[in-house]
């Protein structure tokens, strides 16, 4: 998998060298990773969110954003710092957990 500035995922098959899928995005995908499963991968971007996306399905299974704003509590469990561009991430390689970093 290989993010892009315009937040787009390209899924690619190695072995091939072709693209066999492309997740949308609408923010700059920054870092990201796949389940210790390998059915899920996990998208950082730009703009502090996270996706957990199924790629057979090229659907996003669930959203974290640290943007409270509005009446709405922050997704991401933190530690009391800003959350701005996600610029790392690191899946457990037996547990379907991850962690992030961010500016």
């Amino acid at each position: 998998a290989v993010g892009d500035v315009d937040g787009s995922i390209w899924l690619w098959n190695a072995l091939k060298g072709e693209c066999v899928s492309i997740l949308p995005g609408s923010a700059s995908s920054t870092t990201g990773g796949w389940s210790s499963d390998g059915r899920l991968l996990i998208g950082g971007y730009a703009n502090g969110e996270v996706l957990i996306w199924s790629p057979r399905s090229i659907q996003i299974l669930h959203r974290f954003s640290y943007a409270a704003g509005a009446g709405r509590r922050p997704s991401l469990l933190h530690f009391g710092f800003d959350m701005d561009e996600v610029t790392c991430l690191s899946c457990h390689h037996r547990e379907n957990v991850f962690l992030v970093g961010s500016k």
